[in-house]
């Protein structure tokens, strides 16, 4: 998923994606293609693309068919990209946001629980495909179930 420029008059650019304001991404999960129908039961739900790709590579998800990594394009998640991952058979969700999401994901986590079972977690300072291998590996240690995250990062939310 490329991002490109889109031309409008007086000759200048102004990229495409700043124009969308996310009105079409909302619907969208990058990766939703490699899920396979009710064989595929966990899903990682990621911020942007290039975690995504990231993660893929750290875990050779590419190699897996029980598990799959999807974008969500921005810190949010929508009652329809809740559908389709229901439609497609998905049991578990592991939400991994950014260092910056703690707020978001305390919400969205709470959301996906009432239809999957959840766990949370999240990268220190640095986003996913800024990581080491190692960096990305512990993430995976430290999951936790939505309540528990919040209650273990609650001074860490910004009002």
């Amino acid at each position: 998923l490329a991002r490109y420029t889109k031309k409008i008059p007086k000759d200048k650019n102004i990229p495409r994606y700043l124009n969308d304001k996310g009105a079409k991404f909302k619907n969208l999960l990058g990766g939703y293609d490699e899920i396979i129908d009710n064989v595929t039961d966990t899903v990682i739900l990621l911020e942007g693309y290039i975690d995504k790709l990231s993660l893929d590579n750290f875990l050779q998800l590419d190699e897996q068919d029980d598990i799959k990594s999807c974008c969500t394009f921005g810190k949010k998640i929508s009652f329809s990209q809740i559908v389709k991952l229901l439609r497609k058979g998905i049991k578990n969700v592991i939400l991994i946001y950014d260092y910056d999401a703690i707020k978001e994901m305390k919400k969205y986590s709470l959301e996906l629980e009432k239809y999957f079972n959840v766990k949370v977690g999240y990268t220190f300072e640095k986003d996913i495909n800024d990581s080491t291998e190692k960096e990305v590996l512990s993430i995976f240690d430290r999951l936790q179930n939505p309540n528990e995250f919040y209650r273990k990062n609650v001074t860490k939310i910004k009002k």
